[in-house]
């Protein structure tokens, strides 16, 4: 099957999104599809079979997008569209199936009706609740035009693929009767990306892991992912803070965080107090992150707000890792109190979460094995390869 991809992100970089992108295109390329996809100008290439890169014309000026919703993206998004129409007029004959990720849904649908194709649109989150995590343009018009933009592109799909039950329930609200819950991880291949260029790996983290573990057996307490204000950073801190007065053998690590936001949370780490504990590390290749997991004690996700389940805790639970989360909806829908040590978003709660996790080891255990088994049960990489091709051949039969 000939698709026609188009992911309004900068492909491939270390973030949320363009993963859920690459591990659509990995499985893709293992089920035999050949896939043009069309993306900005930035990002690095990966090696795929049967996929090959169309990058939009470059945006003057523009080096970098942040995540979430900007106005930069809307002039950016002005060239991927006429790229893509380019495409289309060229190559119309050769795709049956135009495979949207987020907001591209917007242009996706043009392209349905006047391309005589079919539509799959890949739900990654939802477009006027990015507003609210990212407190942009928070007018209510504004909010309710991308409510009715989300409308319009969901019921004019063919299939909509979701990513948690919240986005699989609006779906079918929306008028859409042909939904694919498809978790947007496959934790089994992140070590497998291949890219054209060489990534330098960071091996300075290896220092802070090793130097007296096993002597002292420190915990090593992680979060691994975006800066951004809804994920809960300065509560993390916090709560760490707390958990090392009690518990003076632990450690924290980050990584993820663009420059500006890590620099911002090392400062407040060291008004805390607890910088010299404390380690951030930037973005890092996915290949030396899924290393470190070995030597990691317990997995964070503070979060506060959203309902799109976040893909770390589909990469955590199959990790066999203790994990501790805020009770919040985009944690538990997946996650329960059999998987997870839960805690109300703040930062005592977060705290007590942590220092039950690091006291009861027995239990800690048991619970990382329950999520670890559910995974298997649930999320592997076979559940994932047959939805996906389920929802390409439902798709292909009417096209």
């Amino acid at each position: 099957m000939n698709i026609l991809m188009i992911a309004p992100q900068p492909f491939f970089t270390y973030r949320g999104t363009p993963f859920s992108v690459y591990y659509r295109l990995l499985t893709l390329s293992e089920l035999g599809h050949k896939v043009d996809l069309v993306t900005y100008h930035l990002g690095e290439d990966i090696i795929l079979d049967g996929l090959t890169i169309y990058r939009s014309w470059k945006f003057p000026f523009v080096k970098n997008i942040k995540i979430g919703p900007s106005f930069i993206k809307i002039f950016v998004n002005i060239p991927l569209f006429f790229k893509v129409l380019l495409i289309l007029i060229k190559k119309r004959k050769e795709y049956k199936i135009i495979y949207v990720h987020e907001e591209a849904v917007m242009f996706g649908v043009l392209f349905k009706k006047l391309f005589k194709k079919k539509l799959i649109y890949d739900m990654h989150s939802s477009l006027p609740q990015q507003f609210e995590n990212f407190n942009f343009c928070n007018f209510r018009l504004i909010k309710s035009i991308f409510r009715w933009i989300e409308k319009k592109g969901i019921s004019h799909s063919d299939f909509v693929i979701t990513i948690c039950e919240d986005f699989d329930k609006k779906a079918k609200e929306y008028g859409c009767s042909n939904t694919e819950l498809i978790p947007n991880t496959r934790f089994d291949i992140i070590s497998g990306i291949q890219f054209k260029k060489d990534v330098n790996k960071y091996s300075f983290v290896e220092q802070f892991l090793k130097k007296e573990k096993k002597e002292k057996k420190e915990k090593i307490i992680y979060y691994c992912g975006t800066f951004e204000d809804y994920q809960g950073i300065p509560m993390l801190l916090e709560a760490f803070k707390y958990v090392n007065k009690k518990v003076n053998n632990t450690k924290l690590l980050l990584i993820g965080g663009y420059n500006q936001q890590v620099e911002k949370m090392k400062k407040y780490a060291e008004e805390l107090g607890i910088s010299h504990l404390v380690l951030f590390t930037g973005m890092l290749d996915p290949n030396y992150v899924k290393k470190t997991l070995k030597r990691i004690d317990i997995l964070t996700s503070p979060r506060d707000s959203g309902t799109n389940t976040p893909l770390k805790i589909y990469e955590y639970i199959a990790s066999g890792i203790p994990i501790v989360a805020t009770n919040i909806y985009s944690h538990t829908q997946l996650l329960n109190s059999d998987i997870a040590f839960l805690a109300n978003p703040d930062h005592i709660d977060f705290a007590r979460a942590i220092l039950e996790c690091i006291q009861n080891d027995r239990v800690a255990q048991e619970k990382a094995l329950n999520a670890k088994n559910l995974y298997a049960e649930k999320y592997g990489t076979e559940k994932y390869k047959q939805k996906l091709q389920k929802v390409i051949e439902s798709v292909s039969v009417y096209s």
